[in-house]
């Protein structure tokens, strides 16, 4: 019953790479959406089952009574809670810009794409974004040149490329250096 358990708590504690495997499956299966939010909608929906399944198999299914509904209620709750975590987490990535955009059209009314185009200044987005890498100590200016300081936020960098990668979006690296623009 203990392994069961243990096995249980993982496969539950799992859910955002069961999500997250589901996602790349669809996105490399060629399911493209209008937008990458519906794709992980869909993913966390689409895992609930297999996941349901795989903790009846282990653990739930030699409970019943209150047992069983407090712990299929526990499971579904934990689910869902997380499921709502890794979607914020891709919806972080995948909003930013347009959050600023839509805001920029609220305030000023209907504009030009060039009007929207000349409020970004690109020079000062990169001094407050080095600013900010700077004040959390990732990074430190020395004679006019920019040298990583820490390596913590690099490697979250690193893994956000790699899910982006594993999802069948482009790595940054080859993003930026077709000169593409950021949407």
């Amino acid at each position: 019953m203990a392994e069961g358990f243990f096995s249980f708590l993982l496969l539950l504690a799992a859910t955002p790479l069961w999500i997250m495997a589901l996602q790349a499956c669809l996105t490399r299966l060629g399911f493209r959406s209008a937008s990458g939010q519906v794709t992980a909608m869909l993913a966390s929906a689409g895992a609930a089952l297999p996941v349901g399944a795989a903790l009846w198999a282990v653990h739930l299914s030699g409970l019943s009574g209150p047992g069983l509904l407090a712990s299929a209620f526990y499971s579904g709750l934990t689910y869902a809670l997380l499921a709502y975590s890794y979607f914020h987490l891709f919806n972080m990535g995948e909003t930013a810009r347009r959050v600023r955009v839509l805001i920029e059209l609220r305030e000023r009314g209907n504009i030009s794409v060039e009007q929207l185009k000349s409020f970004y200044n690109t020079g000062a987005i990169l001094d407050r974004r080095i600013e900010r890498l700077a004040a959390l100590g990732q990074v430190r200016v020395e004679g006019g040149r920019i040298v990583l300081n820490s390596k913590k936020l690099y490697r979250a960098a690193v893994v956000m490329n790699w899910w982006g990668r594993l999802l069948g979006l482009p790595p940054l690296r080859s993003f930026y250096a077709r000169g593409r623009t950021l949407k």
